[in-house]
């Protein structure tokens, strides 16, 4: 099955435990990559965002999907794998927290899972490319406080 690959670095003025807190958000992952809807959020009991239900539409057919929390370090990388059926993949964003802000490197991998989205994969490759940059940089707006939604 395809897989691609996308990854976009941006600096936020926030500080790490900012950022951290907003990654616990489950709406903080709408609007990135194949994700466009989040419900029904999951948290271990130290808070940390374990799981959540998502959907994305492919063609004209919506899919729904569930998000696990596959790796987490408080204040480093927190790592999400998607499973939505015909798409799936992962959600990482690493964090480098320095004195004036915090680097976050956020990279999204993607493979299909089914027949209508690897004959579908060269048109959802080319749309997640051309919007990915714009969906970190406003995912990075949002989380820290620079946009509403936050």
């Amino acid at each position: 099955m395809p897989t691609a690959t996308f990854r976009h670095s941006v600096r936020s003025p926030a500080d790490v435990d900012q950022i951290w807190a907003a990654l616990q958000d489950p709406r903080t992952w709408e609007h990135v990559g194949p994700v466009e809807k989040v419900w029904d959020p999951e948290f271990d009991d130290d808070g940390t965002l374990v799981g959540y239900r998502w959907s994305t539409s492919i063609g004209s057919k919506e899919y729904e999907g569930h998000a696990h929390t596959i790796e987490h370090r408080r204040g480093e990388c927190f790592r999400i794998d998607l499973d939505g059926g015909e798409m799936g993949g992962i959600l990482a964003a690493e964090l480098d927290p320095g004195p004036d802000g915090t680097d976050i490197d956020v990279t999204l991998e993607i493979r299909t899972q089914g027949m209508m989205s690897s004959l579908l994969f060269p048109a959802i490759r080319g749309a997640i490319a051309s919007g990915f940059p714009e969906q970190v940089e406003s995912l990075t707006r949002r989380i820290s406080g620079l946009e509403d939604g936050a």
